[in-house]
């Protein structure tokens, strides 16, 4: 159970960091899709939390539905984020900023909704079995009406995918990657893998925070000398020796009447 706890402390934490950390570049750039995709990181910073607290108290059905809640809305606004980065034209409310806006608002809708029928209704979180104390078990208690219920998490995650293959494949942006990477985790998350019965969701969602900041870090500006390009022997600066293309030669000195 103690290196449970530490498992699950050190999603927390990390989560965190990558959410500061991308909240710093959303408030230097005060771009949009860096804006949603901070907001969706401390959205799964908050799910880390609850799911440090029900290792420590016990899962629950309302817990149980925080945590995919949470993870819901927070990779729906990552994707969304991703989506605008690559697809945006920046020309007021287009076609692209409704679709991320509606995918994140129905995330939200759904996940509230979630969080407050799962503790009165069986059918979306199976509540047999839960309140146990250092268990990892409460993630597969969800039932097929509360995962239809977090779709947004896997049309985030889609969004992601797609911004990552578009940005690198049309614009030759190799951050983009990373964002290809990260919607793969988040698409695995539900599905509630396990190596040697340790839970790899607290692993995944970490990954996939990691990848989306690290997709959303901005670009290194070329240094001056390669973004001018090789300069030729002529057209050096004033640093260089001066061009003598077109000089004249100096006039010679006017000489005086010959001497007497």
């Amino acid at each position: 159970m103690g290196e449970l706890a530490l498992y699950l402390l050190a999603q927390a934490v990390g989560t965190l960091g990558f959410a500061y950390a991308l909240g710093t570049v959303a408030f230097k750039q005060r771009a949009l899709p860096a804006i949603m995709a901070a907001a969706g990181l401390y959205a799964m910073m908050g799910a880390a939390l609850v799911e440090v607290g029900a290792d420590r108290f016990g899962w629950s059905s309302t817990s149980v539905g925080a945590d995919y809640a949470l993870v819901a809305i927070g990779v729906a606004a990552a994707g969304a984020g991703s989506f605008l980065k690559h697809f945006d034209p920046g020309a007021g409310w287009s076609r692209e900023r409704l679709l991320a806006t509606g995918v994140l608002a129905g995330a939200v809708v759904c996940g509230m909704a979630l969080v407050a029928l799962a503790g009165s209704s069986g059918a979306l979180v199976d509540p047999a079995g839960l309140g146990v104390r250092g268990s990892s078990d409460g993630y597969s208690h969800i039932r097929p009406a509360g995962l239809a219920m977090g779709a947004p998490l896997v049309i985030g995650a889609a969004m992601m995918v797609l911004a990552g293959s578009m940005g690198t494949l049309r614009r030759g942006d190799a951050s983009a990657l990373w964002l290809w990477i990260g919607g793969v985790l988040f698409i695995l998350w539900p599905l509630d893998l396990d190596v040697a019965s340790v839970t790899l969701m607290p692993a995944l969602l970490l990954l996939g925070a990691a990848c989306t900041y690290f997709g959303f870090q901005p670009k290194r500006p070329k240094p001056e000398a390669e973004a001018e390009g090789p300069r030729t022997e002529g057209s050096k600066g004033a640093r260089g020796p001066a061009s003598t293309e077109g000089a004249t030669a100096p006039a010679p000195a006017e000489r005086g009447p010959p001497p007497g």
